[in-house]
């Protein structure tokens, strides 16, 4: 069951990853800046009901200041440190746990029948993996590339 889970990790990280290089070459996005918008959705559904206490904004706040790090690293094009930090915690333990405790409250939100504090948690599991997308220089690219044509094809 380890060595399942462990594959579909990485093929989560690694599809994370061909999306965010992806976006990256046509918008520019810094992945802090999705790991902010994927935390705020996070925590959306408690407020969507109103009921956002108020140590959440702590946490809102806490977490806005730890992602400037990344940020400021790939503002700064300190790659090579951004990525071996990223390497790192992918290969840590505790992010393993982290993931499960996400994984358990989606299931115990389903068996509640709670679908929007799923989709939080889900959101949450997003936010964990944007931690472990490896960053590179921009190549720009058009935001949808048109199809390119091959000779078989008769162009």
């Amino acid at each position: 069951m380890w060595k399942d889970y462990l594959a579909l990790d990485g093929w989560i990280i690694s599809s994370l990853q061909d999306f965010y290089l992806w976006l990256l070459d046509r918008t520019g996005v810094y992945v802090a800046t999705l790991m902010f918008i994927t935390y705020i959705a996070g925590v959306s559904p408690d407020i969507i009901r109103g009921h956002l206490p108020w140590w959440n904004l702590i946490f809102i706040g806490l977490v806005g200041a730890i992602i400037t790090l990344p940020y400021r690293r790939q503002d700064r094009g300190d790659v090579k440190r951004y990525n071996a930090f990223a390497i790192s915690l992918e290969g840590m333990v505790i992010r393993h746990g982290f993931n499960g405790l996400q994984i358990g409250v989606a299931v115990g939100s389903i068996a509640e029948g709670n679908y929007l504090n799923v989709a939080g948690s889900l959101m949450m599991l997003i936010y964990q993996y944007w931690w472990v997308v490896k960053i590179r220089e921009r190549d720009k690219k058009p935001f949808l590339k048109p199809a390119e044509r091959s000779a078989a094809d008769g162009a």
